[in-house]
């Protein structure tokens, strides 16, 4: 190997090197601002948590990919529910197409409730033409505007159509990047594909938790 390749091949070395330090520092601190964010908020804090000891490990949104991981997790119970916010991770793809994703989720756990599996996010072009090939796609004729924007799935359509009434459709309308799924007792909200920043946590949790509390309003006890 001559000079100038060694110079390049050390150059490589270095912006990876770069690359992994600058990525373990952010982790590092964000890990720290999450816990310090938790003790504020009266949560408890746990830097991860094995995802298949989760009972909410059925959840659609925890099945994807591969790597799938849970950090910086956040809990908190009282008589009447359970709430976890936490920072789920997983990878897409193979090889040079692998991606990676994060997203934090705010889950909810109603132990007196029965939450029918559904999947609600919104639609874009790709579901829009899968609806046109019978992809499921739950929709409300008289809320067109609804239909639009959000994709919603799941078995049981009449049951789903009970939950998704008009005051849970208006909320959803104000928060066009929201994602909610539920499940069993579970219900799980969260918004577009990325991680909340840390000061921005307080709001966060409110606005999760209004839509969380308006659709559990809509189920059977």
């Amino acid at each position: 190997m001559n000079v100038p390749e060694l110079y390049l091949v050390l150059g490589v070395v270095g912006v990876i090197f770069l690359v992994l330090f600058f990525a373990i520092r952010g982790e590092r601190r964000r890990r720290e601002q999450m816990r310090e964010k938790a003790a504020l908020l009266g949560y408890t804090f746990e830097e991860d948590r094995d995802l298949e000891s989760e009972q909410y490990r059925d959840l659609n949104l925890f099945k994807r990919g591969r790597s799938r991981r849970l950090r910086n997790v956040l809990s908190r119970r009282t008589d009447r529910k359970e709430t976890v916010i936490v920072d789920f991770s997983w990878r897409q793809g193979g090889g040079k197409s692998s991606s990676q994703y994060s997203v934090t989720v705010v889950l909810q756990r109603f132990p007196h409730l029965f939450v029918p599996g559904f999947e609600l996010r919104p639609e874009g072009i790709s579901h829009k033409i899968a609806s046109w090939f019978g992809y499921q796609d739950i929709d409300f004729p008289e809320d067109p505007e609804f239909s639009s924007r959000y994709l919603l799935r799941g078995d049981n359509e009449e049951r789903i159509k009970e939950i998704f009434r008009m005051p849970v459709r208006l909320q959803l309308r104000e928060r066009t990047e929201w994602s909610v799924e539920g499940a069993g007792e579970w219900i799980a909200v969260y918004r577009g594909m990325r991680r909340v920043k840390p000061e921005e946590l307080d709001a966060f949790i409110r606005e999760a938790e209004q839509l969380v509390e308006i659709i559990a309003g809509t189920l059977v006890r």
